[in-house]
Protein backbone atom coordinates (compact mmCIF):
# COMPACT_ATOMS: atom_id res chain seq x y z
CA UNK A 1 0.00 0.00 0.00
CA UNK A 2 1.30 3.47 -0.89
CA UNK A 3 1.84 6.03 1.84
CA UNK A 4 1.87 9.79 1.84
CA UNK A 5 5.64 9.79 2.28
CA UNK A 6 6.03 7.96 -1.04
CA UNK A 7 4.82 11.12 -2.79
CA UNK A 8 6.30 13.69 -0.45
CA UNK A 9 9.91 14.73 -1.08
CA UNK A 10 10.33 16.71 2.15
CA UNK A 11 10.04 20.18 0.62
CA UNK A 12 7.00 22.23 1.48
CA UNK A 13 6.27 25.09 -0.87
CA UNK A 14 5.31 28.26 0.95
CA UNK A 15 2.12 29.70 -0.50
CA UNK A 16 2.58 33.16 -1.96
CA UNK A 17 0.05 35.57 -0.51
CA UNK A 18 -1.52 37.82 -3.10
CA UNK A 19 -2.80 41.35 -2.68
CA UNK A 20 -6.46 41.27 -3.80
CA UNK A 21 -6.18 44.82 -5.16
CA UNK A 22 -3.41 44.29 -7.65
CA UNK A 23 -2.72 40.57 -7.76
CA UNK A 24 0.93 41.12 -6.82
CA UNK A 25 2.62 38.94 -4.22
CA UNK A 26 2.73 40.37 -0.72
CA UNK A 27 6.04 38.85 0.23
CA UNK A 28 8.84 40.98 -1.10
CA UNK A 29 11.49 38.39 -1.83
CA UNK A 30 13.39 38.38 -5.09
CA UNK A 31 11.67 36.01 -7.52
CA UNK A 32 13.50 33.92 -10.09
CA UNK A 33 12.28 33.64 -13.67
CA UNK A 34 10.64 30.28 -12.93
CA UNK A 35 8.93 31.70 -9.84
CA UNK A 36 7.61 34.64 -11.84
CA UNK A 37 6.24 32.36 -14.56
CA UNK A 38 4.63 30.10 -11.97
CA UNK A 39 3.07 33.11 -10.22
CA UNK A 40 1.86 34.42 -13.57
CA UNK A 41 0.03 31.17 -14.29
CA UNK A 42 -1.47 31.16 -10.79
CA UNK A 43 -2.70 34.74 -11.14
CA UNK A 44 -4.25 33.91 -14.50
CA UNK A 45 -6.14 31.05 -12.86
CA UNK A 46 -7.43 33.15 -9.94
CA UNK A 47 -7.92 36.48 -11.71
CA UNK A 48 -11.74 36.48 -11.55
CA UNK A 49 -11.75 35.60 -7.86
CA UNK A 50 -9.21 38.36 -7.16
CA UNK A 51 -11.23 40.92 -9.13
CA UNK A 52 -14.44 40.04 -7.31
CA UNK A 53 -12.79 40.27 -3.88
CA UNK A 54 -11.16 43.56 -4.85
CA UNK A 55 -14.50 45.05 -5.87
CA UNK A 56 -16.12 44.01 -2.57
CA UNK A 57 -13.16 45.26 -0.52
CA UNK A 58 -13.09 48.64 -2.26
CA UNK A 59 -16.63 49.39 -1.00
CA UNK A 60 -15.55 48.93 2.61
CA UNK A 61 -13.61 51.30 4.81
CA UNK A 62 -9.96 50.31 4.92
CA UNK A 63 -8.63 49.42 8.36
CA UNK A 64 -5.21 50.53 9.63
CA UNK A 65 -3.48 47.35 8.50
CA UNK A 66 -4.83 47.63 4.97
CA UNK A 67 -3.84 51.30 4.76
CA UNK A 68 -0.36 50.39 5.98
CA UNK A 69 -0.12 47.68 3.33
CA UNK A 70 -1.24 50.07 0.58
CA UNK A 71 1.21 52.72 1.78
CA UNK A 72 4.09 50.23 1.80
CA UNK A 73 3.17 49.05 -1.67
CA UNK A 74 3.11 52.63 -2.94
CA UNK A 75 6.45 53.38 -1.29
CA UNK A 76 7.98 50.29 -2.92
CA UNK A 77 6.57 51.32 -6.29
CA UNK A 78 8.11 54.78 -5.93
CA UNK A 79 11.44 53.27 -4.96
CA UNK A 80 11.31 50.85 -7.90
CA UNK A 81 10.77 53.76 -10.26
CA UNK A 82 13.69 55.62 -8.66
CA UNK A 83 16.01 52.60 -8.87
CA UNK A 84 15.06 51.75 -12.45
CA UNK A 85 15.66 55.26 -13.73
CA UNK A 86 11.99 56.06 -14.27
CA UNK A 87 11.18 53.00 -16.39
CA UNK A 88 7.86 51.22 -15.95
CA UNK A 89 8.31 48.11 -13.79
CA UNK A 90 5.46 46.35 -15.61
CA UNK A 91 7.19 46.68 -18.99
CA UNK A 92 10.54 45.33 -17.79
CA UNK A 93 11.81 41.86 -18.59
CA UNK A 94 12.03 39.22 -15.85
CA UNK A 95 15.78 39.73 -15.56
CA UNK A 96 15.47 43.49 -15.18
CA UNK A 97 12.76 43.07 -12.55
CA UNK A 98 15.00 40.70 -10.63
CA UNK A 99 17.84 43.26 -10.68
CA UNK A 100 15.56 46.03 -9.43
CA UNK A 101 14.21 43.78 -6.65
CA UNK A 102 17.75 42.90 -5.59
CA UNK A 103 18.62 46.60 -5.37
CA UNK A 104 15.59 47.13 -3.13
CA UNK A 105 16.79 44.42 -0.73
CA UNK A 106 19.67 46.56 0.55
CA UNK A 107 19.27 47.88 4.12
CA UNK A 108 19.46 51.58 3.21
CA UNK A 109 16.65 51.22 0.69
CA UNK A 110 14.57 49.17 3.14
CA UNK A 111 14.83 51.94 5.74
CA UNK A 112 13.94 54.52 3.08
CA UNK A 113 10.87 52.47 2.14
CA UNK A 114 9.91 52.36 5.82
CA UNK A 115 10.15 56.18 6.05
CA UNK A 116 8.15 56.70 2.85
CA UNK A 117 5.50 54.28 4.13
CA UNK A 118 4.90 56.42 7.22
CA UNK A 119 4.42 59.49 5.03
CA UNK A 120 2.10 57.76 2.59
CA UNK A 121 -0.40 56.36 5.12
CA UNK A 122 -2.09 59.76 5.42
CA UNK A 123 -2.37 60.09 1.62
CA UNK A 124 -3.81 56.59 1.30
CA UNK A 125 -6.40 57.34 3.99
CA UNK A 126 -7.50 60.46 2.07
CA UNK A 127 -7.75 58.45 -1.15
CA UNK A 128 -9.81 55.79 0.63
CA UNK A 129 -12.28 58.36 1.98
CA UNK A 130 -12.54 60.10 -1.40
CA UNK A 131 -13.10 56.83 -3.24
CA UNK A 132 -16.00 55.80 -1.01
CA UNK A 133 -17.88 59.12 -1.37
Amino acid sequence: MLKFTDFFDGKIEEPVEVDPHSGEPLDERVLSVQDRMKLSRRMKRFQHRIQRKRKIQMRRKADAGRLQKRARKGARADMKKRVSGGKSYRKMTFGMKKMVDQKLENKARQSAIKRFTKRKVKDKRKLDIARRK
